[in-house]
């Protein structure tokens, strides 16, 4: 069962990563939904290592928007983004240590809270490159 969910979240974070900026908008709401509707039919620890290769798949899309944004910008907006990303991720090196402290506690319970924080950080970056790489592609030409 969890290959299956595996499969599917992988199949759309990669359309996500290789779509245009615009017809990744409704990606996320569709992991969202087959995820609520199956979800409840894993066990803990299907769960836990499901979550555990969402939170990589996340990170993975996450660098592609990253990357391919990088390319389309230059000069100052490029270094802008740059920097802002090095900051970025000492905030997301942060939670995630805040996270550790929070769910210290070994147990499956604690490990699925502190994957699926882990995802929420990512998640919301991956959104905002989205954004910024939508904006680029409905306002600018050529990294202008």
């Amino acid at each position: 069962m969890t290959k299956y969910f595996v499969i599917i979240t992988a199949a759309l974070l990669w359309l996500m990563v290789n779509l245009s900026a615009e017809e990744c908008r409704s990606v996320p709401e569709i992991i969202k939904s087959i995820e609520e509707e199956h979800i409840n039919t894993l066990s803990f620890r299907e769960m836990v290592d499901f979550e555990y290769h969402r939170y990589h798949l996340y990170d993975k899309a996450l660098n592609t928007v990253y990357l391919r944004l990088k390319e389309k910008i230059k000069g100052k907006k490029r270094d802008a983004l740059i920097s802002a990303q090095k900051m970025w991720i000492k905030f997301r090196d942060a939670e995630f240590k805040l996270f550790d402290q929070l769910y210290s506690i070994d147990c499956i319970d604690f490990r699925l809270m502190k994957v699926g924080n882990n995802i929420k950080v990512v998640r919301k970056r991956l959104e905002e490159l989205g954004e910024f790489e939508s904006l680029l592609d409905d306002h600018f030409s050529e990294g202008e």
